[in-house]
């Protein structure tokens, strides 16, 4: 590597490490303001921790303004969600050059639950081979067989691709015991996703399967 090339990476290196020491410092002065908005135990350390983290691994964060995650981290600490792609409760997304808080499918179920009405919630991704059937009617079901052991597919390049997704549906047991379920074809979820704000981001493109299996529980909350 030349001097040239090494002087810009450090260049950039000490930026990156500046804006997440920036966001860090920001954050943690606004700690005690941000406790106040806490709902359902969820900690405020453990909020600022995971936008810092995600700051450090995002280059889109780099360019979000302070204030815009810190409203972010409000909404997540109202909502009493955490900003982690691994759990899928919430992501921290960018929107029209500023951070933003998208619930993802595993905070829609926990606020549901929160509700009192919801006794339980789920869903699932149908791929194609399996054995799936919705029954409409009088007595309404759905069958769901998933293909164990399924042959991994590879591109023209030898590189493994997901398999083809089919429909994801999402079923919800009252707390009277009347169950409901919603069932959303490949090209509805393929819609909401053009729909969306950034269809090809993060949330979509590294967190696929988490993003619909959302769409139905959003569609059954309604």
């Amino acid at each position: 590597m030349t001097t040239e090339n090494q002087t810009t990476t450090n260049a950039i290196t000490k930026r990156q490490e500046t804006h997440v020491d920036v966001l860090a410092a920001y954050l943690k002065r606004r700690e005690s303001n941000l406790a106040q908005y806490a709902r359902n135990s969820v900690k405020t350390e453990t909020l600022i921790r995971l936008a810092v983290y995600e700051s450090s691994k995002q280059s889109w964060m780099q360019k979000a303004s302070p204030e815009s995650v810190y409203a972010s981290l409000i909404i997540a600490a109202q909502l009493g969600l955490e900003p982690s792609g691994a759990r899928g409760e919430a992501y921290l997304v960018p929107f029209k050059g500023v951070c933003s808080l998208m619930p993802g499918y595993r905070g829609l179920i926990k606020l549901a639950m929160r509700s009192g009405v919801v006794k339980s919630i789920r869903s699932r991704i149908v791929y194609e081979g399996d054995d799936f059937v919705v029954q409409y009617g009088s007595a309404e079901k759905i069958h769901h067989l998933p293909l164990m052991n399924r042959e991994l597919l590879e591109d023209e390049r030898g590189q493994p691709v997901d398999p083809k997704l089919v429909a994801a549906y999402a079923i919800a047991e009252l707390t009277d015991g009347v169950q409901q379920f919603e069932v959303m074809d490949g090209w509805q979820l393929d819609k909401v996703r053009g729909a969306s704000a950034q269809p090809n981001g993060d949330a979509w493109t590294k967190w696929r399967d988490e993003m619909y299996r959302k769409a139905p529980i959003r569609r059954l909350a309604k």
